[in-house]
């Protein structure tokens, strides 16, 4: 097992002292890969410590609508047409009743005290027409929801109720030791950043030779607008320096079936979703040829996983993958729950023709029965981090969503593991997500029946996670520079 020797601790006080002391002989501050783990391990421990209690989930189930809407209702052969005053507020009403009763993040969003005058406001806006076209009720809609949801997994029609945000960054790189954050270039402390916090703005970066440093990245949720930032830097000298920051844009890879190749010695798993084929179909190929490579690489020193780009499917074939690597079940750093009661939840899963049995989901899951409403929360978890001997890093980008985002937050429950590249997509509020059309006007709506919770600071929905280093350029380029350079 991995492990960091008092003679590491001292090469880390060295190094602190070094760049305390003005550098290395002039040349950049050296840092590490054993550097990158101890800091991304006492991350790991803060997160940890600081998951969310189940307990807090009771307070967004409390005065919930059991279910009893008819789900066969939701069907349609409308292609387009208008349709009444009468017909659209049908739909409206079956609409709302639908988001009572089994949308997960309901009473998270407000509750009855925010949707009942939002719907009243939407209702009584249609009825002052005689005719609607779908199309025009359906903005209607995600107009008046978009205000109080923000939910990347809602899809109403075309349009996604949540939002993403835009990140802006700069490559200008700064050092950080026991003063606080200096100024590569000056050898200035930094005192503040105006109208920001210096310590969430500064981040561990690294670009793709391998240098590692400190840099400015910042984000903003809604329009961009402009597409550069300005950031007034003090120092504790009384300077200051004007930091000019770009709009970071994630290039978007074309989906491939999972693979493993051997880079530089290195072994890279690359995988582009959880299970579902760009056809938007399941596969279990896919899903047997990505748990193969468990195998091959157990028994590698380092190992590389790339999900850049990957969309998501399921949660459970990354809890599968995990539990073959490690031989225990690595816990999340949320805890969640579903609007379906225990009993009926079992039944749906034993009823499908699926790769997992209903007892696997049952493990993988960890799912339980809670509170009196006999609802079902899943991801138990200890406080304990879970060691392993393997060195992993992990790839993402902003495109990495849902379930892929979910591997990458168990990633943050293991030592010896560093994430590497950009922020995540961010869609994980809700999961457990159904499609059905209504009735009148043929609009098509996803929602989640499940809610989940995570620590305040570790995740937002639109923000996503952020990796233990910002990479400027490619992740992949960044990782076999920082290995190459720890020979």
């Amino acid at each position: 097992m991995r492990k960091f020797t008092v003679s590491t601790i001292i090469c880390l006080l060295a190094l602190l002292l070094l760049v305390a002391c003005g550098g290395n002989g002039g040349e950049e501050p050296l840092y590490t890969l054993d550097d990158l783990l101890y800091i991304a391990r006492e991350r790991r421990l803060d997160i940890i410590a600081n998951r969310p209690a189940h307990e807090q989930l009771l307070e967004l189930t409390r005065d919930r609508e059991p279910e009893t809407i008819d789900l066969t209702q939701f069907v349609s052969d409308n292609t387009g047409q208008a349709i009444t005053a009468a017909q659209a507020i049908e739909d409206v009403e079956l609409f709302f009743k639908a988001l009572r009763q089994i949308y997960g993040p309901y009473i998270y969003f407000g509750g009855d005290a925010v949707f009942v005058p939002v719907f009243d406001e939407l209702i009584a806006e249609i009825a002052t027409r005689e005719t609607i076209l779908p199309f025009q009720l359906e903005n209607m809609i995600y107009h008046a929801l978009g205000v109080v949801i923000n939910d990347n997994h809602f899809i109403l029609g075309n349009n996604r109720i949540g939002q993403r945000a835009n990140f802006f960054t700069s490559t200008e790189p700064f050092d950080r030791n026991e003063r606080g954050f200096i100024h590569r270039a000056s050898g200035h402390v930094v005192a503040e950043i105006e109208g920001r916090n210096k310590y969430d703005v500064l981040r561990l970066s690294m670009d793709e030779q391998g240098n590692i440093f400190y840099s400015a990245v910042i984000y903003e949720l809604g329009p961009v607008g402009m597409a550069r930032r300005n950031l007034s830097v003090v120092f504790d000298n009384g300077e200051n320096m004007t930091l000019a920051l770009e709009q970071h844009r994630t290039a978007w890879q074309p989906p491939n079936p999972p693979s493993l190749e051997w880079v530089d010695g290195v072994p890279v798993v690359t995988v582009m979703s959880m299970g579902i084929t760009v056809y938007g179909e399941f596969s279990f190929d896919y899903l047997a040829t990505f748990l193969s490579f468990v195998e091959k690489i157990h028994y590698e020193a380092i190992v590389i996983i790339d999900v850049r780009s990957n969309f998501g499917s399921s949660n459970s074939m990354t809890r599968l993958w995990l539990y073959n690597l490690v031989g225990e079940l690595v816990p999340q750093n949320f805890v969640g729950l579903f609007r379906y009661e225990y009993n009926s939840m079992i039944d749906y899963w034993e009823g499908l023709q699926n790769y997992f049995s209903a007892d696997d989901l049952i493990f993988l899951t960890e799912i339980t029965p809670f509170d009196a409403m006999h609802l079902t929360l899943y991801n138990r978890h200890s406080r304990e981090i879970v060691e392993n001997d393997q060195i992993i890093i992990m790839l993402v980008d902003g495109y990495t969503f849902s379930a892929a985002e979910s591997f990458v937050d168990a990633m943050l429950s293991m030592a010896n593991v560093l994430v590497m590249g950009e922020n995540t997509f961010g869609g994980l509020i809700s999961r457990g997500n159904y499609i059905w059309t209504l009735p009148n006007s043929g609009i098509d709506f996803m929602l989640g029946s499940a809610l989940s919770v995570f620590a305040k600071g570790q995740y937002a929905e639109g923000v996503g996670i952020a990796p233990d280093v910002w990479v400027h350029g490619d992740a992949l380029a960044a990782a076999l520079a920082l290995l190459g350079n720890d020979d």
